[in-house]
């Protein structure tokens, strides 16, 4: 039988479809993995050189020398889980809290519990301290937002905040108030308008709740003589009297919030989706969009430092980076187990 000779031929290159968008996320690598320790509950890079990153989880803080990849320090004062902790911007110090309720003051230094600010009936999921360095404020699954004096550890407020357990705790630079104001201007009224300029000062602050709500606040700046008024009954009493400023309904329980650096766009988190939304519109038109790119709880959202992207991580085992114009998907990072925390280096 004859033989059949083919010929093979070599067909043409498709040019490559790798953007400098998609190298640049391509680009990142796992450089450092530990799966033998518990869940991880909070991670944040220390200010304000960001070459430490703490790594919460099991019964301390991990602070991992990113340059070097190795433990630089931990902190274990806990009694309970740590939930969540935060650093005073000049990176001197953090605010530590944990599934008892307890919030810690600690310098980071010398690793010394400075205050403890006890009053929370449950878990602590977010708390941070002002901008001002004088308050402690943290919201928790007893639906409060909470206000302490930092210097003599006493509770200043105690607002009901949700109607649901409150996740998520986001300030709101100095920087943005203006802007803040002049997109409120004509849909809160001249009332409301007037506590925002009476409050100069007082630092704004996004909660968002199991409740499904996200709501702007703005807390008051406290006299000596209001701060000497001693008492949960007081704090609560103060508390009850503070209206938001400004509310949005995400349809689903909040797990996570992100502010641009400008302050006029707001991403917040719930279930497996984002909802994007514009502060610079009004009523209805606030709501820009949304992105459903997970298929399990998303458990953090960050935005990057100049507010072009916003990065989200889920339980489904991946984090995603978003174009936040377009809300196209610039890449997807899959990681070995539910991924519970992220955080962006400015």
């Amino acid at each position: 039988m004859d033989s059949l000779k083919l010929h093979g031929s070599t067909l043409p290159r498709k040019p490559s479809a790798a953007t400098p968008e998609k190298r640049f996320w391509s680009s990142f690598e796992r450089w450092l993995s530990n799966e033998d320790e518990l869940m991880v509950t909070c991670i944040a890079f220390v200010p304000p050189k960001n070459v430490l990153l703490g790594v919460m989880h099991s019964t301390r803080i991990d602070f991992v020398d990113v340059l070097g990849k190795g433990i630089a320090k931990t902190y274990t004062r806990f009694k309970d889980v740590p939930r969540h902790f935060s650093f005073r911007k000049d990176g001197r110090a953090f605010v530590a809290s944990d599934n008892s309720g307890l919030i810690q003051l600690v310098d980071f230094e010398s690793r010394a519990a400075l205050r403890r600010f006890k009053g929370h009936t449950g878990p602590v999921h977010s708390c941070c301290v002002s901008s001002d360095f004088l308050r402690v404020i943290s919201v928790g699954d007893d639906q409060t937002l909470r206000v302490w004096d930092l210097s003599s550890g006493m509770g200043l407020l105690v607002v009901p905040a949700h109607r649901d357990h409150v996740r998520s705790l986001v300030p709101v630079s100095e920087a943005v108030k203006v802007l803040v104001r002049v997109a409120l201007e004509e849909e809160i009224g001249a009332e409301t308008l007037e506590l925002l300029d009476e409050g100069d000062g007082g630092d704004l602050f996004w909660t968002g709740g199991g409740d499904g709500l996200v709501k702007l606040w703005q807390i008051p700046v406290f006299d000596s003589e209001e701060k000497e008024e001693d008492g949960e009954a007081k704090a609560s009493k103060r508390g009850s009297a503070l209206k938001p400023l400004l509310s949005l309904d995400h349809k689903a329980p909040v797990s996570g919030l992100a502010v641009s650096p400008s302050g006029d766009t707001i991403v917040t988190a719930g279930g497996p989706t984002l909802k994007i939304w514009s502060l610079t519109k009004t009523g209805t038109d606030k709501f820009r969009g949304e992105a459903g790119c997970h298929s399990a709880l998303v458990s953090g959202v960050v935005m990057s430092p100049d507010g072009s992207v916003v990065i989200s991580a889920a339980l489904d085992q991946s984090a995603v980076a978003i174009d936040l114009q377009s809300l196209a998907v610039l890449h997807v990072f899959r990681t070995h187990a539910p991924c519970t925390g992220i955080a962006v280096a400015a």
